[in-house]
C-alpha cells in the first residue's frame, strides 16, 4: 500500500527530531563529559572512574577534545570546580577564598584554569600552588586568595575578562579508590568574598 503525503511528512519529522536529539546529546556528553560516574562535593566534582570509563565512547571523546590525562586510581584523584561554594559560577569579576580541609594525600595541587580546562591566558604570574609551597596558620590551616589585585600571602590571580575553573588534584591517596565516601566538609570551600 503506497504511503501518502501525510504519513511521510510524519516519518520525515521523526527522522528529523530523532537525528537532532541524537546529535544535541552527543554535543552535550562531549562538551560537558556528563557521566553516571561523576560525584558531587559542594563546589568540587570529581570523576573517579574515568581512567576506566575510556572504553565508553563518549568519555574518549571528551578526553580526546579537552586534551585531558585523567588520572588513574593509583596515581591519585582529580576534582573541578566550576561553581562557588554558594552555587553561583566562578567569575573574574569576583574575588574568592579557598580554605579548609584537604582528604590525606602525599601530596596535592590547586590550579586556576581556563574556563576550557587549558592554560590562563595570564601566564606572567603564578596559577597554582603545591601542598609544599603554601603559607599556613599556626593550626596547619591554609586560605588562598583568587583576585584580579595581588594579596599578601597566598594568592593566585584572576585575568580581568577570562572565566575560569579550579582543578584540585590529590596525588598518591588512599581515597582514590572509594571517593563516594567523600563528604563536602572534606574538601576546601570556595567563597566568594567581593564582586565587582
Amino acid at each position: 500500500m503506497p504511503l501518502d503525503m501525510k504519513q511521510v511528512l510524519k516519518i520525515g519529522a521523526i527522522a528529523v527530531l530523532g537525528t537532532g536529539l541524537g546529535l544535541g546529546l552527543t554535543w552535550a556528553a562531549m562538551t560537558t563529559g556528563f557521566t553516571f560516574e561523576r560525584v558531587d562535593f559542594g563546589a568540587w566534582r570529581a570523576q573517579p572512574q574515568a581512567p576506566a570509563s575510556l572504553n565508553d565512547p563518549y568519555m574518549r571523546a571528551f578526553v580526546a577534545r579537552n586534551g585531558l590525562a585523567p588520572m588513574g586510581a593509583a596515581e591519585g584523584l582529580a576534582f573541578v570546580a566550576m561553581r562557588d561554594s554558594a552555587g553561583r559560577r566562578l567569575t573574574p569579576a569576583c574575588d574568592y577564598r579557598i580554605a579548609g580541609p584537604v582528604p590525606q594525600a602525599r601530596a596535592w595541587t590547586i590550579s586556576v584554569l581556563g574556563a576550557d580546562g587549558g592554560r590562563s591566558h595570564r601566564q606572567e604570574n603564578r596559577r597554582g600552588f603545591t601542598s609544599s609551597e603554601l603559607v599556613r596558620d599556626f593550626g596547619g590551616g591554609f586560605s588562598i586568595v583568587l583576585a584580579q589585585q595581588a594579596r599578601p600571602g597566598n594568592w593566585l590571580p584572576l585575568a580581568a575578562e577570562e572565566d575560569f575553573i579550579l582543578l584540585l588534584r590529590l596525588y598518591d591517596t588512599p581515597r582514590a579508590l572509594n571517593a563516594a565516601t567523600l563528604k563536602e566538609t572534606d574538601l576546601p570551600q570556595v567563597m566568594a568574598e567581593r564582586c565587582r
